[in-house]
């Protein structure tokens, strides 16, 4: 049986306590119940603090199918080396060089996602969004990790229950947690619409509240109320990569208010952005074509306070307050 992929992202310096580290060594320790499968995480930070992190995790590594049970990778590595579609047996310096040169020539997302993840990276220290940045670029890279590589991508304060087991499996489509746990609860309203932006104006996006205010667009149907804790896709599946085009593009958005608007507007569009990212990605066909919220991407979830998590995969989500 094929392993799954837990991805788990971290960007900034280590703080190796709860807030990057806890949701990670606790799952590598879980166990997986009868319903659950087998998995592999990968710790993903900045390429300045790979080795900090693989120094700390060594102690509690252990080996699955003679390979680790997490792994630390490089961002800044993985997108000079995966910029563009092609692929091939060349070394990695060779084909990062040559998807380089092809990428040069033609729009595709690998280029986007690195262009926003340097400009966050890069966001200045003493800014007063600078949290809030960076929570956008690894909101954007968890929807491309998902794309590019497929599993979950979990926030590091999410780990397995009080009885330390997990229930995590394959699913044939895109899911993210919902407001339940019992039948989930329509919370909030959404419409769909094509934006009057010039990123946006040529697909369907399904808005949130924010979103939809800052387009002045009327919002008319009911929708379930979702998070981006946890989420679940199938490598390549249409519906991440829906939302994720969406965000990234609503992140050019989100960079003219920040710079032109309050600080105060800009926090509320984003939280309200990656809600409509996920939302457009679970209310669209596989081709495209507009429809109501798919219930088969919802997760029947805790979404807050103490209890908050995923019952059906033993999950539990922590918070520490680091988006603020």
């Amino acid at each position: 049986m094929a392993m799954l992929d837990v991805h788990y992202t971290w960007i900034g310096p280590p703080t190796l306590d709860a807030r990057d580290t806890g949701g990670p060594k606790a799952l590598m320790r879980a166990r997986s119940d009868a319903q659950g499968s087998g998995f592999v995480i990968t710790f993903w930070c900045l390429d300045a603090h790979v080795w900090t992190y693989r120094n700390h995790f060594k102690g509690s590594n252990f080996q699955v199918l003679n390979g680790e049970k997490l792994r630390v990778r490089g961002i800044e590595t993985y997108l000079r080396n995966n910029v563009g579609e092609h692929r091939g047996s060349r070394s990695a310096p060779l084909m990062a060089g040559i998807n380089w040169v092809w990428s040069s020539f033609s729009w595709d997302i690998d280029m986007v996602v690195k262009h926003i993840m340097e400009t966050s990276i890069g966001a200045r220290a003493n800014s007063p969004t600078r949290i809030r940045e960076i929570v956008n670029a690894k909101n954007v890279w968890s929807l491309y990790v998902l794309y590019k590589l497929g599993g979950y991508a979990m926030d590091t304060g999410v780990g397995p229950g009080v009885d330390g087991s997990v229930s995590l499996r394959s699913y044939p489509t895109f899911k993210a947690p919902a407001a339940g746990p019992g039948p989930i609860i329509d919370a909030v309203m959404v419409a769909h619409a094509r934006a009057p932006h010039k990123y946006l104006s040529d697909r369907c996006s399904t808005m949130t509240t924010g979103v939809a205010a800052h387009f002045d667009v009327h919002r008319d149907q009911e929708a379930p109320h979702v998070d981006v804790w946890t989420l679940y896709s199938p490598e390549g599946n249409p519906r991440v990569k829906r939302a994720l085009e969406w965000y990234s593009r609503f992140w050019y958005v989100l960079e003219t208010i920040r710079t032109t608007q309050s600080v105060d507007l800009y926090k509320d569009r984003c939280r309200f952005g990656i809600i409509s990212a996920v939302m457009t990605g679970a209310s669209h066909h596989d081709d495209g074509r507009c429809r109501d919220t798919d219930r088969a991407c919802l997760w029947p979830a805790a979404l807050e306070g103490v209890n908050a998590g995923i019952p059906e995969l033993r999950l539990k989500k922590t918070y520490y307050g680091s988006h603020r």
